[in-house]
């Protein structure tokens, strides 16, 4: 029987989930945990081992002349390794010989890369789908021969980016990074919803919690009834929407886990619908998630909430994250391909991976006067592959944390808080390059606790390069726990290497070619392992494509401290990461009614997944304020009016969300809008009313009127009398053209 790996991911999640939240520093082995690949960066419930992209492996090229298109030649279990990525290989070490691996090939196409602007017409899109159908055509026929075994099954082409998805056996996999055009092999990773912690810092949490109050954002809560809205208050939504700017017209596809349009505030919001982790026809949200972000971006007012930043956006409810919340990367792709193709204008994604953990735990025991020392070994680049071929992963280890807790001292188990306190100051903890010569600088890691202190029971550090760069030396680094304490001492160690995306990883990379290919704007969440401190962004939040989002704080000016923050990347490839922050913190909005009854179908959340859909909504409100913004002219306008905050850049960006100063600034409007109760007047006998207010005179005041009652009825019916553009309906374009008629 023909084995998947994608078909056993989500009870594997399940076991690691419960195993890992309920782990303390009990003595394991002292090498590496076994890299569990199904975790690689999970973004909630409990915190990943060792990433799939962590593995070594050892990569060789294929000579030429065993490059074969040949699509009835049997399977080579050899030709084509030096495509593969880390992960990739390591996927494929691992897995039975009948098992379906998931990939995603990767295809040379030249052309794309000289591309002056792929984006801007048909004619350019065509193009790159036929080039993708060209490339790939080798390849799909070799794929076609071999579905009738079961050796292969769920291909999907993409054309934004020339790369196509498949699950396929080891030796399938093998012989497709030998075929023409094939330039690289990734493993299709598992990603998973923004929730209100990442999983990179839930173990460290619950460990930590054995020893004072950690920082933890809260979960779920009900909401409670009555019409605030802090967050839409906050960020001048509501000024805009009583000016009549609601969004009318913008499609927004909200890729998550569903949508439940049967909920009061999102009947009829949702014109397209489409399942990539099912085959469901209608719009649903079995776990709730994705109806919190939507009814965050367009949920309309019922008798006690207003939620929606642009009430009048048209949903596409893209469902790529099943009831638990999880998800592949090639259905992400997809739902974003497809999002696109059906005319979004925004896609809005919380979701993604957090910087991957490799971890080793260990107990050891040191002398009086004596040190005790581990290896930590790290890699040159997420792929944990040393030799320079080792390319494509985008991950290169940028910190360590380091917890030591002593456990014994002359033989004997220590009971109390207060004796593993007074042992604790006979020791010190340092971290060393292989050479053994240069240590990490390291720092007291407090902030992971409620009051700012590490508990003196423990050693609780975060070791970076002196150079702030990333940690290049590949190798075994040294964890050294020098004594001085009179007696030996036994101690517990947890080291953690982070491996943060510096943005040319293949999901980050993605969303640059879809941004590129179709002038979609890309809306992602920056995700919530803040609490690693910089270097913290999720993939595919840092390409340098998408609009970036932090989450800031309710009662205080600044981000919460479970956002991520920049920079991405290094050195003269460093960006600041985040582009701003929106609304993260005590967010009401819609929840799934299979979740939440009808009495109080709302709840309170926290998270980056609830900053993004602010900006969502608010590029909805800027492309119905002028429908000919471009994306540059979206990502321009929302830095250029953000309110600036004394934080870093790589923590707030260009400042806080301010949504009124955005539309404001692109429709070039006054803030004070004049509308009288006059009928309105047709001066010239052209069958166009310019006198909107019915004031007897055809001023700046007519445009303003016009502007603010756009969508009142008598304008709705009879828009032949106000459409001033002569484009078929009336909206922020009229209000241009009168001003321009009023001017002239």
């Amino acid at each position: 029987m023909i084995r998947t790996q994608r078909g056993t991911r989500a009870a594997v999640v399940g076991i690691v989930f419960c195993l890992l939240l309920s782990a303390t520093l009990a003595p394991v082995s002292e090498a590496a945990r076994p890299p569990d690949a199904e975790l690689g960066g999970s973004e909630r419930g409990a915190a990943t081992a060792a990433a799939a992209d962590l593995a070594t492996t050892n990569n060789t090229t294929a000579p030429d002349d065993e490059t074969t298109n040949n699509t009835t030649a049997p399977d080579d279990e050899t030709t084509g390794d030096g495509v593969l990525s880390g992960a990739a290989a390591y996927q494929l070490s691992r897995a039975a010989s009948d098992e379906l691996v998931p990939v995603i090939l990767v295809f040379d196409d030249p052309s794309r890369e000289s591309a002056d602007a792929p984006g801007e017409s048909e004619t350019t899109r065509a193009r790159l789908r036929e080039t993708t159908n060209r490339t790939q055509s080798d390849v799909r026929e070799f794929l076609d021969a071999r579905r009738e075994s079961g050796n292969v099954t769920d291909v999907t082409p993409f054309w934004t980016r020339n790369a196509l998805a498949v699950e396929a056996t080891p030796a399938v996999v093998r012989t497709l990074g030998g075929m023409p055009n094939v330039s690289a092999i990734h493993y299709d990773r598992p990603i998973y919803a923004t929730g209100s912690v990442s999983p990179s810092v839930a173990a460290y949490l619950d460990s930590l919690s054995a020893y004072g109050e950690t920082v933890r954002p809260d979960s779920a809560r009900v909401a409670a009834s009555g019409t605030e809205s802090w967050n839409l208050e906050s960020i001048g939504a509501d000024d805009v929407q009583d000016r009549g700017i609601t969004g009318a017209g913008v499609n927004v596809s909200v890729i998550d886990s569903g949508i439940d349009d049967s909920h009061p505030a999102l009947r009829g919001q949702v014109v397209r619908w489409k399942d990539f982790v099912g085959d469901t026809s209608q719009p649903f949200d079995p776990w709730g998630h994705g109806t919190h972000v939507a009814g965050t971006v367009a949920g309309r007012a019922d008798a006690n909430k207003s939620v929606g930043v642009a009430p009048e956006a048209r949903l596409f409810g893209a469902r790529a994250l099943d009831e638990d919340g999880q998800g592949s990367m090639s259905d992400v792709m997809a739902a974003m391909e497809w999002s696109a193709e059906n005319r979004a204008d925004v896609v809005s994604a919380s979701l993604g991976a957090s910087p991957f953990p490799l971890e080793y735990r260990g107990e050891r025991a040191v002398r009086p006067n004596g040190t005790g020392a581990s290896d930590i070994e790290l890699y040159a680049n997420g792929s944990g592959v040393y030799q320079a071929s080792a390319r494509y992963d985008g991950f290169k280890p940028a910190y360590v944390y380091v917890l030591v807790e002593p456990t014994q001292v002359g033989g004997e188990r220590i009971q109390s808080d207060e004796r593993r306190a007074e042992v604790m100051r006979n020791l010190s903890v340092t971290l060393r390059d292989p050479a053994g010569e240069t240590p990490l600088r390291g720092v007291d890691a407090g902030w992971w606790f409620e009051d700012g202190r590490v508990p003196e029971a423990i050693a609780y550090q975060r070791f970076t390069p002196r150079n702030e760069t990333a940690i290049e030396t590949p190798g075994n680094w040294s964890l050294a726990v020098e004594s001085d304490h009179p007696e030996s001492v036994s101690y517990r160690y947890r080291a953690t290497a982070y491996y943060p995306s510096n943005g040319s990883d293949q999901f980050s990379r993605y969303v640059d070619s879809l941004v590129t290919t179709t002038d979609t704007v890309a809306v992602i969440s920056a995700g919530n392992a803040g609490l690693l401190g910089n270097r913290s962004v999720a993939s595919p939040g840092a390409s340098e494509g998408a609009i970036t989002v932090g989450a800031a704080r309710q009662t205080t000016s600044g981000v919460t401290s479970f956002s991520s923050h920049g920079p991405v990347g290094f050195g003269d490839d460093r960006r600041p990461g985040i582009a701003l922050i929106a609304p993260g913190e005590n967010v009401t909005s819609a929840y799934s009614t299979s979740q939440r009854d009808e009495a109080e179908p709302y709840v309170t959340l926290d998270g980056t997944s609830m900053a993004a859909p602010h900006v969502s909504g608010t590029v909805a409100l800027l492309l119905d304020a002028n429908p000919n913004a471009t994306r540059a002219d979206v990502t321009r306008v929302l830095r250029s009016t953000a309110q600036p905050l004394p934080q870093t850049e790589p923590a707030v960006g260009a400042g806080m969300l301010d949504t009124w100063s955005a539309v404001n600034e692109t429709a070039a409007l006054p803030r004070t809008v004049t509308s009288e109760t006059a009928p309105p007047t047709d001066p010239d006998g052209d069958g166009r009313y310019e006198d909107v207010n019915g004031d007897g005179n055809v001023t700046l005041a007519d445009a303003q009127a016009l502007f603010a009652n756009r969508n009142a009825e008598a304008v709705e019916g009879t828009p032949e009398a106000f459409d001033f553009s002569g484009n078929g309906r009336v909206n922020v374009v009229d209000v241009q053209a009168l001003f321009a008629e009023i001017r002239a």
